[in-house]
């Protein structure tokens, strides 16, 4: 699965996010795979699951405020709206 992020302001809290999204139920790996302005492309490797469940957990990530703008196939594309402090 692909998802882009976007608005991601920080490296260091697209690293934080990474994170967070690794230990997600049925995530099993993630890899950032490009960072360019404020979008930030991860892949990800799923145990069980699919991209419209995956695509629920991430936005209801708490402390993240984030809304899935498309999903298509393998492709999740989020827009956080606040970061974290």
């Amino acid at each position: 699965k692909i998802l882009n992020y976007t608005n991601s302001f920080y490296i260091n809290k697209l690293q934080e996010f990474n994170n967070i999204v690794r230990y997600l139920d049925g995530v099993s790996a993630t890899y950032v795979r490009s960072y360019e302005g404020n979008t930030a492309q991860l892949e990800l490797e799923l145990k069980f699951g699919n991209t419209q469940t995956l695509a629920a957990k991430l936005e209801g990530l708490k402390d993240w405020n984030m809304q899935v703008k498309e999903i298509a196939g393998n492709l999740i594309t989020m827009e956080v709206k606040n970061e974290p402090k």
